[in-house]
This record gives C-alpha cells, sequence and structure tokens, in this order.
C-alpha cells in the first residue's frame, strides 16, 4: 500500500511573520481535525453490529492475500482505515528512525505542538 501524505516540516517554517505563523498553525490544525473526521468515519463504518457483509470479507481476503491481481491499487476497508489512521498519527506527531526497518520509529512532539507549546510559553511569562 502507498504511504500516507506525512505533513512536511519543512514548509511549516515557511512563514516571515506572525501572519504567515498564524495561516500555518491554522492550517495544520485544519489538517488534523480533517484527517480525525476521517478516521472516525472509516472506524464507525467498521465497527458496526452484527454479521460482517460478504463483500467486506471476499474484499478484505483479496486485499490481504493480494489475489486481487486484475485491480492490485484496490484495497479494503479495513487497510483503507489503517491509511487514514497512520496519516491522522503522522500529523500528530513527528516520527524518526530508530532501527534500519520502517516499524522500528519513535514518536516525540510535532512541529505544531511545539509550537503552540512555545507561544503558550511566552504569554505566561508575559502576564
Amino acid at each position: 500500500h502507498s504511504s500516507p501524505d506525512v505533513f512536511n516540516h519543512l514548509t511549516f517554517f515557511s512563514f516571515k511573520d506572525l501572519t504567515g505563523l498564524q495561516y500555518t498553525l491554522v492550517n495544520h490544525i485544519d489538517k488534523l481535525e480533517t484527517q480525525r473526521s476521517e478516521v472516525l468515519t472509516q472506524v464507525d463504518a467498521l465497527s458496526k453490529p452484527g454479521p460482517l457483509s460478504p463483500t467486506l470479507v471476499a474484499a478484505a481476503t483479496q486485499c490481504h492475500l493480494k489475489t486481487n491481481r486484475i485491480n492490485p491499487s484496490s484495497i479494503c476497508d479495513y487497510c483503507e482505515a489503517e491509511t487514514a489512521i497512520k496519516t491522522y498519527e503522522n500529523l500528530l506527531f513527528s516520527r524518526y528512525l530508530i532501527g534500519t526497518e520502517e516499524s522500528d520509529t519513535s514518536r516525540s512532539m510535532s512541529v505544531c505542538e511545539r509550537l503552540l507549546k512555545c507561544i503558550l510559553s511566552f504569554i505566561k511569562s508575559k502576564r
């Protein structure tokens, strides 16, 4: 599956004044809210009570067993939800590699969160 669209930290610092900082922060927070809604929608759709539909089971089977040679870009609802969750995580946290595998990562505060904490600290110090 393709990797989720990750927030580019270099573009986060492309502002030159407070208006640019405000725009950057609001834009990032809007992306977070949009992606959170997407995750909740997909998880809600997958967590409906009752038996699983045969269509969902067949799609998941084809996706996970890679038997879908006709359209390999087609992924099941579970993989779509996983991709949405990973995209949301990448917006929430900064990740850095701690090993040689993609799964060997660690999380830290996002650039957005660090900026907001810095702004809050500055405001508290001026009181």
